[in-house]
């Protein structure tokens, strides 16, 4: 009996080493942590070209809307720019960008004349129509194009979350709104 007890304790132990040692090849084969996002290009509220990298090195901030929107952007721009203002110094740290989910409408002189009334240092970001997908997949926003409430045109019904993206242009975190008080503090892990 007790040589089949020591068989046992060493069957045991072979295969949590084996298991330990399997584990730690698979975590070298896994990616660590979030990818930075791919480059989409765009075009920014002065003309210019854009992407995800172009912001590297601050935090960058993402909300998905269009200037057209009738209430939930403009608060939502609102509460960012809140925000931004309680950061203090900190704020230099961190790039806000409206994306717009309606490219047909929104043109770069649309964007500049909208995006900097809520802050000054916020940017408008264009996608090409075409590229409008490859843009919000990685954050799996929605939005559907709905007739105009006068039956004229139409609106753009879309998902209400920030986004914030590290320096490194990874996904780090989402928020939904309304923002809770120094909701980007915490996230960003500023010092008060």
């Amino acid at each position: 009996m007790a040589g089949l007890k020591l068989s046992w304790t060493w069957l045991v132990g072979g295969l949590f080493a084996g298991a330990i040692a399997l584990a730690a090849v698979f975590s070298m084969l896994l990616p660590q942590g979030p990818a930075p996002l791919a480059d989409v290009p765009m075009t920014d509220h002065h003309g210019k070209p854009a992407s995800w990298s172009s912001y590297r090195g601050k935090w960058l901030i993402v909300y998905f809307g269009y200037t057209g929107c009738p209430d939930a952007c403009p608060t939502g721009l609102t509460e960012i720019a809140k925000e931004m203002k309680d950061l203090g110094k900190d704020a230099e740290k961190v790039q806000v960008a409206l994306v717009t989910l309606d490219p047909e409408r929104d043109t770069t002189k649309l964007l500049a004349g909208y995006v900097p009334y809520f802050n000054p240092t916020f940017v408008g970001l264009r996608p090409e129509r075409a590229q409008l997908e490859a843009v919000i997949k990685p954050f799996g926003v929605q939005y559907e194009k709905t007739p105009g409430k006068s039956g004229q045109g139409y609106e753009i019904n879309h998902s209400l979350d920030f986004f914030v993206l590290d320096p490194d242009g990874r996904l780090q975190s989402r928020f939904l709104t309304p923002l809770p008080p120094g909701a980007f503090r915490k996230t960003l892990q500023l010092a008060s």
